[in-house]
């Protein structure tokens, strides 16, 4: 008996971690694999208190929903950025419970529905691309921000042939302090922070111009580690502000 509780809760961990990952990496949010490991102990946790026979009532739908809850801000914390991730953990582990628990026909054709619908809509949602979280390291900065993978965007450093990743104004402005009036004039501002250079590149019309870029040594792009050339737009990318940046196929 103790070795099947022993397996089972090691099931559910294992399962509720995969969950967490999933949900991080569909919302396009980024959330460290310590984090998402850390936070799958809460529900775990939970499972072990459903064994002990006096707290069985914790395993009636409220209190499930309560530890779900638990789990997704002890993961995602409770900022506005954490919304998102969290309700695509909610739908995923409560129709993952709802598939393998003692439920009735109907309710487990509703949640395989739900659990339809999300995974479709992460695939084939409204905006086409693979959101790709970012995190940039630089000047003793930590900055974080998701990116939309845009096949549209070949831009290349002209003297190593390197791609580049292309940040909004905010960026700008919370690693460098750069305001939107400096990236909009690049060959007056390139002297008044270390480490700028310029990248050539053209607009539609096909006219040429300039943008600053930075190039950031230590960056995780989606989970990996490297050295990353940023170039910063003196626009937003994206009005709704579901993306920061844009990054092509080559980054």
């Amino acid at each position: 008996m103790r070795t099947y509780i022993a397996l089972a809760l090691m099931l559910d961990y294992v399962v509720n971690l995969l969950l967490l990952l999933a949900s991080a990496r569909m919302s396009g949010s980024f959330c460290r694999f310590l984090r998402c490991a850390l936070g799958s102990m809460v529900g775990t946790v939970y499972g072990m208190l459903c064994f002990v026979p006096s707290l069985w009532f914790l395993s009636d739908s409220l209190w499930r929903t309560v530890f779900v809850a638990l789990t997704g801000i002890a993961t995602f914390g409770l900022t506005a950025d954490a919304v998102r991730p969290g309700i695509f953990y909610a739908l995923l582990r409560m129709a993952m419970d709802a598939l393998t628990g003692d439920y009735g026909a109907f309710t487990q054709t509703l949640w395989a529905l739900i659990l339809m619908g999300v995974c479709l809509y992460a695939v084939y949602g409204q905006h086409k691309g693979r959101y790709v979280p970012i995190e940039l390291c630089y000047g003793g900065k930590t900055v974080r921000c998701v990116a939309l993978r845009d096949t549209g965007n070949t831009l290349r450093d002209p003297m190593t042939g390197r791609g580049v990743l292309v940040a909004d104004a905010d960026i700008a402005g919370r690693l460098l302090g750069l305001t939107a009036q400096q990236l909009r004039r690049p060959v007056e501002t390139i002297g008044h922070t270390q480490g700028l250079q310029l990248i050539p590149y053209k607009t539609v019309s096909g006219s040429g111009q300039m943008m600053l870029a930075v190039s950031v040594p230590k960056a995780t792009v989606g989970g990996r580690k490297q050295r990353l050339l940023v170039a910063f737009s003196s626009e937003k990318l994206d009005e709704k502000g579901l993306f920061q940046a844009l990054i092509g196929g080559m980054v």
